[in-house]
């Protein structure tokens, strides 16, 4: 699994390109979302204070170093990212699709 046990962990994971977070598959609770915000935001802000710039799985790497107990990392196995349209029962990529558009839309 995952250890990150300091900042210069999560830096050399940065800049050696190591990959553990699939930044576009994002599962949260409304409630969650705001506070996960402004942990993105003090991270990105902590990137760029260093003369860093990395992509959104760097700053997701971050967020679970400062809250591990926010964040649940799911190993899904090499190229089984689209298993998660399977997820929670049996969905198609349409129904997927249109409840992530209801939620987007807050309909």
């Amino acid at each position: 699994g995952l250890k990150l046990e300091t900042l210069e962990s999560v830096f050399n994971c940065m800049s050696g390109n190591h990959v553990y977070v699939i930044g576009g598959v994002l599962v949260g609770a409304l409630e969650m979302w705001q506070e996960f915000y402004r942990l993105v935001w003090h991270c990105q802000k902590k990137v760029l204070r260093e003369n860093i710039v990395d992509d959104d799985q760097g700053i997701f790497l971050m967020c679970y170093y400062y809250r591990p107990d926010m964040i649940k990392l799911n190993y899904l196995g090499k190229n089984k990212w689209f298993d998660l349209f399977r997820c929670k029962g049996k969905r198609t990529i349409r129904t997927f699709s249109h409840r992530m558009r209801i939620l987007c839309l807050h309909k």
